[in-house]
């Protein structure tokens, strides 16, 4: 019996078998979370990057830049033709 139990745990101790399978879900576990961790930075960097743009448009003077007949047709430009520049 004592032959059967030490037989029985050195084939345990040298199976492989369910070593392989616990390492791959250590493995994906691991990278989705870096993956989320990721995902969450650039998320909160991109907003911030977007809300620093947003003010800076807001902050922008367009009557100066828009041909004219812009502020007329409510800023969208009138018929999007410009006039050339007198001579």
């Amino acid at each position: 019996m004592y032959l059967e139990i030490e037989a029985a745990l050195h084939r345990f101790t040298a199976a492989e078998d369910g070593a392989v399978s616990v390492e791959y879900v250590v493995l994906t576990a691991a990278i989705i979370g870096l993956s989320l961790a990721f995902v969450g930075h650039v998320r909160n960097g991109s907003e911030a990057i977007a809300e620093v743009i947003e003010e800076a448009v807001e902050e922008t003077d367009m009557a100066g830049m828009c041909p004219s007949g812009c502020a007329e047709a409510g800023g969208g430009g009138g018929s999007g033709t410009q006039e050339a520049p007198p001579p």
